[in-house]
């Protein structure tokens, strides 16, 4: 059996035990995260079905190509890496919502223990700013990471901010 082989077999494995862990997954994200509160927009995408597609055939095109091994582990480790992100967005947009303990849209699944701060609340109603789009909620996480949260409308995202300090009310400050 030839390393070629190996590699590609050893990817599949890997890449078949990803996709049948979304399940169990995100029954656990849901879980950990409490009570549903508010339901958010999320669907599972053609990109990530897609990623899975591609994935799998560059895992199977391995043994099938002369490269040299150390490019084939790249080939399988670039699939595999590509696999896990479209399943952690599949798991969290399954679940997408404001929960009691953390909060769960598109890629993004964050306790309110692990967010610093929402700076967003404190300058977009000052005067003095403008063109602030209100469908973007920015959060600043513990570690300093920043992300932004881009919801349909103003209104979904007010409630979703609503919920988001009624469970966590140090987020206002």
């Amino acid at each position: 059996m030839s390393i070629k082989l190996i590699i590609s077999i050893f990817g599949g494995v890997i890449y078949f035990g990803l996709i049948g862990s979304i399940f169990l997954r995100s029954k656990f994200v849901a879980l950990n995260a409490g009570k549903q509160l508010m339901k958010l927009p999320g669907e599972v995408s053609l990109k990530s079905i897609v990623i899975f597609v591609v994935a799998a055939a560059l895992i199977a095109i391995v043994p099938l190509r002369n490269f040299a091994p150390y490019l084939n582990v790249i080939f399988v480790a670039a699939a595999l890496i590509a696999t896990e992100m479209a399943a952690r967005e599949m798991m969290v947009s399954k679940n997408a919502g404001v929960y009691e303990k953390k909060i769960l849209y598109g890629a993004y699944s964050y306790f309110y223990d692990e967010i610093e701060l929402l700076p967003t609340l404190a300058w977009e109603d000052d005067p003095e700013t403008t063109q602030v789009d209100k469908r973007f909620l920015k959060i600043i996480l513990k570690n300093g990471t920043q992300v932004e949260f881009g919801f349909e409308t103003e209104e979904m995202r007010n409630q979703a901010v609503q919920l988001m300090i009624q469970q966590a009310p140090r987020l206002k400050e």
